[in-house]
């Protein structure tokens, strides 16, 4: 470069994760001209795939809820985006394990580690019915969202019914040709909970309702 900042040499590298997806360049600049040497190039390349492995371990962490350690609401968004266009139909289940107005009153009272611990009770018990078959996050207190082929519904209710005899379901189903933010169909998923919550029932996304009384 002859002018501000003086450049005279670059080399870079790309960051690709192992989907393919390319998140940045790691490079080096010098204000004097200079060449790389075979054995040079082949250390920045791996010093690049080092890099990409590190910032693949950051994002990971940052995915997962620290108290149940199921993926998080933000690793259900990630997901729900990179559904398979060729598996079209999938449902989205919200299932609130406990009153959330109980849970907040628990700590105010007891602190947040006692709501901690009930959560942590639930926790490995959603994971043992829902064995492998169905992917399971953690998105709020107290509150886990499922996400499996439209297909399995009637296995996932049987599942959650004897899990637990009292609890709040909604659930919504959605086809990925169709796209859409993964927000909105979890919004959708919020709202059917919402009208289980009000109903006392398990609520299916927008119109029909399955009473859930165990």
């Amino acid at each position: 470069m002859l002018g501000f900042p003086f450049i005279r040499f670059y080399a870079g590298t790309p960051l690709v994760t192992k989907n393919n997806i390319a998140i940045g360049i790691l490079c080096i600049i010098d204000y004097q001209p200079c060449t790389l040497s075979r054995h040079e190039r082949d250390r920045l390349e791996a010093l690049g795939a080092m890099v990409t492995v590190f910032m693949q371990e950051t994002h990971r962490l940052g995915l997962i809820d620290p108290v149940t350690l199921l993926p998080n609401r933000q690793r259900l968004y990630d997901e729900l985006a990179e559904l398979d266009e060729r598996e079209p139909r999938y449902g989205l289940a919200l299932v609130e394990t406990t009153d959330v107005v109980r849970l907040y009153d628990t700590a105010k009272a007891f602190g947040s580690a006692a709501v901690e611990a009930r959560i942590l009770a639930v926790a490995p018990r959603m994971r043992e019915a829902l064995r492998s078959r169905y992917h399971l996050y953690s998105v709020a207190f107290g509150r886990f969202a499922i996400l499996y082929d439209e297909a399995d519904t009637a296995d996932l209710l049987n599942n959650i019914r004897r899990l637990r005899k009292e609890l709040n379901m909604g659930l919504t189903s959605f086809d990925t040709a169709i796209r859409r933010q993964s927000q909105q169909i979890l919004r959708e998923c919020m709202s059917a909970l919402h009208d289980a919550v009000s109903r006392a029932s398990c609520a299916i996304s927008p119109t029909t309702t399955c009473r859930n009384s165990g």
